[in-house]
């Protein structure tokens, strides 16, 4: 099942995305002046443009979704608020249905809130996966629908990019919000390896070199910041790559740049779908879904056990403050008399 966003959702992003226009124009105009020239910038100097301004991240990715969503000709007015309920007969017709609907280039991409997946599947009988979006999300509802669900789950498997390693959010995420949740079980999991490793290119020809480099930034990371978990550091590009090759799939044109940067190397290149896989490191991924999965019971035991002690330790604190101001009144009480009270309660 497809949800596409709501009206209210898609008024927040075409909000953001006026203001990133606004920045653009004015930029330009800045730099027509330096230039002393009126000339009309091309699109490519509109990209230029946006990548001087340094936007963060949700504000620049609402500006590319009203983009693609007018590029892909999409009826916003029948689309928004409605879903799409399909059924699949396999691996390479889910493959190819996501890449539509939620792929870097695909045609409904831009408007498509959240998925829901069902396999069936003995190994996943009572179990479910939920890829939430993050918690500062710039459109509300879905920062709202994360924390709805951290309040509910048992195990996290936390994403954080390999280049930027445990930002500001994610430890808040692993030392507050999880805990106050209940949630103990955390895989903390390095993703967009083949980035990290691509910003090792001028130290090493190498590709297993600069892997292992990227890797070591991310643990030497993780051991700064006194993380309990250990990371595991994998490629979802990489994965999805040797799926298609060894299918016989289309290959995107994030693929196609992929294989370019690889060029970059000259040793310790993956070529093959069985080395893609290793740089992937889903087996890792797996093993501990696995894990999770034989261990489900116990999870659910410790995460209700944690959850009521933490209830527990907040009615506690809570308590504690009341009878802090009823000692504070029963003092006054002793030190003042009623007239003097009340003065102290105008004050």
């Amino acid at each position: 099942k497809f949800v596409f966003y709501t009206k209210e959702d898609w008024n927040v992003i075409e909000k953001e995305y006026k203001e990133v226009c606004n920045l653009i124009d004015k930029e330009q105009q800045e730099l027509n002046s330096t230039n002393n020239n009126s000339i009309n910038l091309t699109l490519v100097d509109q990209k230029t443009v946006l990548e001087r301004l340094r936007l963060p991240p949700a504000r620049q990715a609402c500006y590319e979704l009203v983009q693609s969503a007018r590029t892909n000709g999409l009826d916003l007015k029948k689309l928004l608020d409605s879903e799409n309920t399909l059924k699949i007969s396999g691996a390479k017709e889910a493959a190819k249905l996501l890449e539509d609907y939620v792929g870097s280039s695909g045609h409904y991409s831009p408007i498509v809130k959240y998925v829901e997946m069902g396999l069936n599947n003995p190994f996943l009988r009572d179990i479910e996966i939920v890829d939430t979006p993050g918690l500062n999300d710039i459109i509300r509802s879905r920062s709202a629908q994360t924390y709805e669900f951290l309040m509910q789950c048992n195990a996290v498997f936390m994403l954080s990019r390999a280049s930027q390693f445990l930002s500001d959010e994610d430890l808040e995420l692993l030392r507050n919000t999880l805990l106050n949740n209940g949630v103990t079980k955390v895989i903390l999991i390095a993703t967009q390896m083949d980035l990290g490793a691509q910003n090792e290119i001028k130290k090493t020809k190498s590709y297993k070199d600069a892997y292992l480099r990227s890797a070591k930034s991310v643990f030497n990371e993780a051991k700064k910041y006194e993380v309990q978990q250990v990371p595991i550091p994998i490629s979802s590009m990489f994965e999805t790559h040797a799926f298609k090759k060894e299918n016989g799939l289309p290959l995107s044109a994030e693929d196609r740049k992929l294989e370019e940067n690889l060029q970059y190397f000259s040793i310790d290149v993956p070529q093959t779908p069985a080395q893609f896989r290793e740089y992937a490191n889903f087996t890792a991924i797996r093993q501990e879904f696995k894990k999770c999965i034989q261990e489900k019971d116990d999870i659910i035991y410790r995460h209700q056990q944690d959850s009521a002690r933490e209830f527990r330790r907040r009615i506690i604190g809570i308590l504690n403050s009341l009878i802090s101001g009823v000692n504070t009144d029963k003092k006054l009480l002793k030190e003042n008399d009623y007239s003097s009270l009340g003065k102290l309660k105008n004050n």
